[in-house]
């Protein structure tokens, strides 16, 4: 999380949903 906090949560939360 150093480049974009935001663009990290997000593919985690891709990841889990998909």
């Amino acid at each position: 999380m150093s480049v974009c906090p935001m663009a990290f949560m997000a593919a985690y939360t891709a990841s889990i949903w998909a």
